[in-house]
């Protein structure tokens, strides 16, 4: 079972601002990633060796004509392995991976277009696959208030 994911993305991302002039803003694009089993609380595996070693003596007493007696010595063991796994299950986590971030001013041309080219994606001690979605969230102020919006892409796994 592989508890490393790995992808490489690339997207394009576009964003336009109407009405009055902007005083500050914000694009950021990026990726929401979901992992739906942790076993960050780590894996362990081995092999134990099981030794068993038994002795014993058995005396025998006859009370016939003549009497007897008699030893007999016994000897035994055994010899083995046992393989282990463990690890602790946990629930999964959501964490957002940003791919890019830009600043809007009231000199930036709309629409205005945010670009990532080969952009990696790791996610380590997950024991189930990843599952992704892009976004890009832009936030824009002017004298008369603020404004925060984020658009979504369709999700993919890996």
């Amino acid at each position: 079972m592989t508890f490393l994911h790995a992808a490489q993305v690339s997207g394009d991302y576009s964003v336009t601002v109407t009405g009055g002039p902007i005083s500050s803003g914000q694009a950021v694009a990026g990726f929401l990633l979901g992992c739906g089993v942790s076993v960050a609380g780590g894996v362990t595996a081995g092999i134990n060796p099981n030794q068993e070693l038994n002795a014993g003596v058995s005396p025998t007493v006859t009370l016939n004509t003549p009497p007897g007696v008699s030893v007999s010595p016994s000897v035994g063991g055994s010899l083995g392995t046992s393989e282990s796994l463990a690890t602790t299950l946990e629930p999964g986590q959501v964490t957002t991976a940003t791919t890019a971030v830009a600043a809007l001013t009231d000199k930036t041309q709309y629409p205005f277009q945010l670009t990532v080219g080969n952009a990696a994606l790791n996610i380590a001690q997950c024991a189930s696959p990843v599952g992704a979605v892009p976004f890009v969230t832009t936030t824009v102020s002017t004298p008369h208030g603020m404004v925060q919006t984020t658009a979504y892409g369709d999700q993919f796994t890996f």
